[in-house]
């Protein structure tokens, strides 16, 4: 069974531009995937009104092409983690200035792991 830190090994290889959108981001992480050989699915409706963004074999990827307001972001985190079939949360952020400051998010919900990726402009991803 895939592990959280192999998909985000592959999401390290990520390059963006800053004009990239959700869209074209959703793109390259799936090039991003496939070359790694990990299968995934992608918009996946695994809970009614909501698709999550990438699925892979309980593991999701969010992507945030702009910074949520952090309350939001905790309550959609809390309903993802809340799944039973989720064993493990990657928040990937387009970047933009000051995206982590001030965004200190749990390491954990539901008594599963959450991580928050940045994806820097230039330089791919980094913590």
């Amino acid at each position: 069974m895939i592990e959280p830190g192999a998909v985000m090994d592959a999401l390290r290889s990520v390059r963006i531009s800053n004009i990239c959108d959700e869209p074209e981001i959703h793109k390259k992480i799936m090039a991003a995937l496939d070359a790694a050989g990990i299968g995934y699915k992608h918009e996946y409706p695994l809970i009614s009104h909501k698709r999550f963004d990438f699925w892979i074999s309980g593991i999701v990827i969010e992507v945030k092409k702009v910074k949520p307001p952090k309350d939001r972001l905790l309550i959609q985190l809390d309903r993802y983690t809340a799944v039973p079939e989720v064993r493990a949360l990657i928040v990937v952020f387009r970047n933009f200035q000051g995206a982590m400051k001030g965004l200190a998010l749990p390491d954990t919900m539901n008594g599963k792991p959450i991580y928050l990726m940045s994806l820097n402009r230039n330089w791919g991803i980094a913590f």
